[in-house]
């Protein structure tokens, strides 16, 4: 079955990869992605495809240049989708 939305997609992150690598590649529109404060993919986590963003401790992130595609609801719904796992969580916070 085909995603009917799929056209509407604009930025695509497997995050797969080689233990330590940091190369983020778009998969769907080729975008440059720059990770900032040393993120690097992990092998021991992964929900999908061995692999996953390490972004724990200090200030990491992903980079993109900026881009109208960046600004929530300008041309309509819009939808952010991602799988995370927090190193740890309080018992007030379950």
């Amino acid at each position: 079955m085909a995603d009917a939305y799929w056209s509407n997609v604009v930025l695509l992150l497997h995050l797969d990869g080689s233990d330590g690598s940091t190369t983020f590649t778009d998969a769907k529109n080729g975008r440059t992605v720059t990770g900032n404060g040393s993120p690097a993919l992990g092998t021991a986590q992964s929900k999908f495809g061995g692999a996953s963003l390490n972004l724990a401790s200090g200030t990491k992130r992903l980079e993109m240049a900026d881009d109208a595609d960046w600004t929530p609801g300008a041309s309509g719904p819009y939808c952010v989708e991602a799988w995370h796992r927090p190193a740890a969580v309080s018992s007030t916070n379950q």
